[in-house]
């Protein structure tokens, strides 16, 4: 039996020949040499094909309504970034260095676009791990050393006169024994410690670039009367790593629920753009596992396209491939979960893999839901009386119920989503800046 080819539904393809010529398919099977593809999900790609599959030297833009692009430039193997590239993230950075399956690997330089500071190093696998510099270009500071998962372990804290701390590191900051080496030739042995003062959570209501986190050195053992040499020779009032350039850990998941036209959907791309945030569906991850040819996709593929029902197992198992995969660590999971039994299965695959920081409900009465959808005249086959009745009480009788157990967890954010879209954006701007989602 001949194997299922998604690629027949999934995309257009213009192959450049030899002979200059050009020809528009919609299979890249088995193909080699140079083309042009725009994906089902309208990610674009410009480049080599091997066998099929992207390979050699390409471009791939990433589709996004509103907002900055995100865009790879660089060298694929077997449909993933891999060898030397660039890659832009949108409204967060750029990156140059080298790719290995997909992920940020080896020696490369990260420009984080918000503050203009500059990460210079090792990674592994998408995190800073080995040898690294990072350059503050507010304050001129550096912290160089060693690295693991994203943190430094040891190494400089180096002040733009020459003054340095050598020591140990915890979460980012010097903290333990370590020497103080000053311009003076001063040498300074004792214990390092950070201490926060009038805001216990320099994170919580910071305005963009705000500087919060007050250093001090204390328990010094040479010299008790050396309390805080900083504070003659710098003023040290910046977080050493801003949320988004630390974004290499777990990933933090926000669940965007509501009802058939509440508007979620339209304040995701919002999201998106004012918080940096990436926004995922069950669907669109779909479409996008079966375009990439990953395990098993011969199987949804076939069930998509016969309009049967995936299952949870199955639909888990894609969102954790890119959930847990995504570059970016802030993710809205847009739609999901549906029910109890996505919930239960969330729990069972995904718990103490991600950080799960938010709830968000748009809240809207079934009259204005039903209003919206008829009014939308988008020509869809389901917009109609019966059919919407149908999805309302669906969501009244299986996703309603699971807002309790959010609220229970203390992470559901209650939106009224019958107001304007201006305003309904704004509350949820209010809410993400008072809780630190931002």
């Amino acid at each position: 039996m001949a194997e299922e080819n998604p690629d027949e539904i999934a995309y257009t393809i213009t192959k450049y020949l030899e002979d200059g010529q050009t020809i528009t398919e919609h299979s890249s099977r088995n193909y080699t040499g140079k083309a042009s593809v725009v994906y089902a999900t309208k990610d674009k790609y410009e480049g080599d094909f091997k066998d099929g599959l992207r390979e050699g030297v390409g471009t791939y833009t990433y589709f996004k309504e509103e907002g900055p692009q995100s865009k790879y430039e660089g060298e694929w193997l077997q449909n993933k970034k891999h060898g030397i590239g660039k890659m832009i993230y949108g409204g967060v950075g750029e990156y140059f260095g080298r790719f290995e399956n997909g992920k940020r690997h080896g020696e490369g330089v990260f420009k984080y676009k918000k503050t203009g500071n500059v990460y210079s190093g090792s990674w592994k696998y998408g995190v800073k791990q080995g040898h690294g510099e990072f350059i503050y270009e507010k304050t001129k500071m550096k912290i160089a050393g060693e690295w693991e998962n994203g943190k430094i372990l040891k190494g400089k804290w180096i002040f733009p006169n020459g003054t340095y701390f050598e020591g140990p590191f915890v979460n980012n900051f010097p903290k333990g024994e370590g020497v103080w080496h000053f311009t003076n030739g001063n040498i300074v042995k004792g214990s390092f410690g950070q201490e926060q003062k009038d805001n216990p959570n320099p994170e919580e209501n910071a305005e963009e670039g705000e500087d919060n986190t007050q250093i001090t050195v204390i328990n010094w053992t040479t010299n008790p009367e050396i309390t805080d040499p900083t504070r003659e020779l710098y003023k040290v009032e910046e977080t050493l790593l801003l949320p988004d350039e630390l974004n290499e850990g777990k990933p933090n998941v926000i669940f965007v629920i509501g009802g058939p036209g509440c508007g979620k959907g339209t304040q995701c791309k919002r999201i998106v753009k004012n918080f940096g945030y990436v926004s995922f569906s069950s669907g669109d991850l779909l479409r996008k596992y079966v375009e990439e040819k990953k395990e098993g996709y011969e199987d949804i593929s076939k069930k998509m396209q016969e309009g049967a029902l995936i299952s949870s197992d199955i639909v888990i198992k894609v969102l954790k491939s890119y959930i847990l995969n995504s570059e970016n660590k802030k993710i809205l999971l847009d739609g999901y979960p549906r029910n109890k039994e996505n919930m239960e299965i969330w729990e069972k695959e995904m718990k103490g893999q991600v950080n799960e920081v938010g709830a968000l409900y748009f809240d809207v009465s079934n009259e204005e839901m039903k209003k919206r959808i008829l009014g939308r005249n988008e020509g869809r086959a389901d917009d109609n009386e019966e059919t919407i009745s149908k999805r309302l009480a669906t969501f009244e009788r299986e996703t309603k119920p699971i807002l309790a157990e959010f609220e229970k967890r203390k992470i559901l954010i209650k939106i009224n989503g019958m107001k304007s879209v201006d305003e309904i954006s704004e509350d949820v701007s209010k809410q993400f800046k008072e809780r630190g989602l931002g």
